[in-house]
């Protein structure tokens, strides 16, 4: 029976890793829905073309609805997510006086009774987890609604105005293009917070301005980015090149409308959120199958020692002091670091300036 007590350790590993995981993804959503908080609404009232005026209520609707989206997100699924991160530091902080108590010498039966203590508490864990597992689920639904809906809008804007479908299928193709390497820079920032020491920056500024009834209008949608002390000036300046390129995109395409432009903009940025969502759910649900998993091994675990006697207590001290020394630490480290970058993330916004620049600036503290 000293596989499951082997079990439990290494699931207490594989819980705090994924733990990690999970608050490192909940800092690339926040940048993601930080930026859709910050786009301003399109004043389409001088438009030249009278049915792209009609579509003007609909669609700031929509950015009115994504924003909302974005700000539940921010409101309320994200301190969900921070609360997980306190509550699993405290749980692998208990770990050590377990340990302790441990060596008291206890009966079996005493024992065993901490240990569906424990179990209890880590169904606790579990529910909450599993409960913003589900909020993550709807996040991710609500942010690719919102993403459909920018499309459907873009491709009907076009085409009131003649505009070829094949160009702004291109158009599409070249911004999720480069969306999907910001989102691959984001994903190595996030693994930073918890091995680099953190110090994160959420830095949001816009992809670049389109002119919409003769207005200037920022894109900010999608213009949010992740930094991390020590992620490296050559890390740090891709990134701001990858955001530069989107709105080179953006200007080099002069067969669109720059209405239609914005709208797909914001479909791609929409689109790249509901992607990080997706994974932030996945890893959300895998953190409360993980405390499912764990909850069930501590049961075994304490059925295993009120069966036997000493012996079996002792099977479990020496193994737990085993994990004490070495894996229980490490986690512990992580989930702290994380918690505490997570905590003390600064955000720094500009809604005239490029998110290039913003990067180029913060780089010279945290690169």
């Amino acid at each position: 029976m000293t596989t499951a007590i082997q079990t439990s350790i290494a699931q207490q590993q594989q819980l705090g890793n994924a733990v990690v995981q999970q608050g490192g993804m909940t800092a690339i959503v926040q940048s993601y829905a930080l930026s859709v908080t910050q786009q301003a609404r399109l004043d389409l009232s001088r438009s030249d073309n009278s049915q792209i005026r009609a579509y003007a209520a609909g669609i700031n609707q929509e950015l009115d609805r994504a924003a909302n989206t974005a700000r539940t997100y921010l409101n309320n699924v994200q301190p969900q997510s921070m609360a997980l991160l306190a509550e699993t530091r405290s749980y692998f902080a208990l770990q050590g006086a377990f340990v302790d108590i441990l060596q008291q010498n206890l009966p079996p039966n005493t024992v065993a009774q901490l240990l569906r203590a424990i179990r209890d508490d880590v169904g606790r864990l579990r529910d909450k987890a599993q409960q913003h597992a589900t909020s993550m689920q709807g996040m991710r639904d609500a942010f690719g609604a919102n993403g459909r809906e920018f499309a459907s809008y873009a491709t009907k804007l076009h085409s009131v105005v003649g505009g070829d479908q094949g160009i702004l299928k291109q158009l599409d193709d070249q911004l999720k293009q480069v969306n999907a390497q910001i989102q691959a820079n984001s994903s190595r920032a996030a693994n930073g917070l918890a091995i680099l020491g953190g110090l994160a920056l959420i830095a949001v500024g816009v992809l670049g301005a389109v002119f919409t009834g003769g207005l200037s209008l920022g894109l900010a949608i999608g213009g949010g980015a992740l930094l991390v002390k020590g992620m490296g000036r050559t890390n740090g300046q891709a990134l701001a090149q990858l955001h530069d390129q989107r709105g080179e995109i953006l200007r080099r395409q002069q067969r669109i409308r720059d209405e239609v432009k914005l709208l797909q903009a914001c479909e791609a940025g929409l689109t790249s959120l509901g992607k990080q969502a997706h994974e932030a759910a996945a890893a959300a649900q895998s953190v409360a199958n993980g405390w499912d998993s764990l909850k069930a091994s501590l049961g075994s675990v304490a059925d295993y020692v009120d069966r036997g006697s000493q012996t079996n207590v002792a099977v479990l001290r020496e193994l737990y002091l085993r994990a004490a020394d070495g894996v229980t630490p490490d986690i512990l480290n992580k989930v702290s670091a994380m918690e505490n970058n997570l905590t003390t993330a600064q955000v720094v916004t500009n809604s005239s300036a490029p998110t290039s620049q913003i990067i180029q600036t913060q780089l010279l503290q945290y690169a």
